[in-house]
C-alpha cells in the first residue's frame, strides 16, 4: 500500500491479517477510497487553519464553524483595542495546539474509512 502515511502508525499492524487475505479487486476497491491527505491537511492547518480550512477539509463542520467565527472576531478586535490581547492569545495558542490535533484527526478518519471497507469483506 502506497498511502502508509495516511495511517497513524502501527495501525496497519493490527490490520496485517485482513488485508493479507483481500483478493485483487477488494484491494482495488481500497485503492479508490477517498482517504485524506495529512500533508495537505497539515499545508491547510498552518496556512489556513486560522479560519478552520482544516477542519473543512476532513469533515469537522462544528469546529470548522468555531475556528471560522473566532478568527473573524479575533482578526476583526485586533485593530480595535489591545483589551482583547488575551483572547487572541488564547486563539493563537488553540491554533497551534490545532494543528498537531488535526494531523493526528485526519490519519485516525482513514483508519477509520479503511476498517469500513475491510468489514465489507
Amino acid at each position: 500500500m502506497d498511502k502508509i502515511d495516511y495511517f497513524p502508525k502501527n495501525s496497519l499492524f493490527l490490520l496485517k491479517d485482513s488485508l493479507e487475505k483481500i483478493s485483487k479487486s477488494q484491494e482495488n476497491q481500497i485503492y479508490l477510497t477517498d482517504f485524506k491527505n495529512p500533508t495537505i491537511c497539515l499545508i491547510l492547518s498552518i496556512v489556513l487553519g486560522f479560519f478552520g480550512a482544516d477542519r473543512y477539509y476532513i469533515g469537522d463542520t462544528l469546529i470548522f464553524v468555531i475556528k471560522l467565527i473566532l478568527g473573524l472576531v479575533c482578526v476583526s478586535l485586533s485593530d480595535v483595542t489591545a483589551d482583547y490581547d488575551v483572547l487572541i492569545g488564547l486563539y493563537a495558542i488553540f491554533f497551534v495546539v490545532d494543528i498537531f490535533l488535526v494531523h493526528f484527526r485526519v490519519k485516525e478518519q482513514n483508519l477509520k474509512k479503511l476498517e469500513l471497507v475491510l468489514a465489507k469483506f
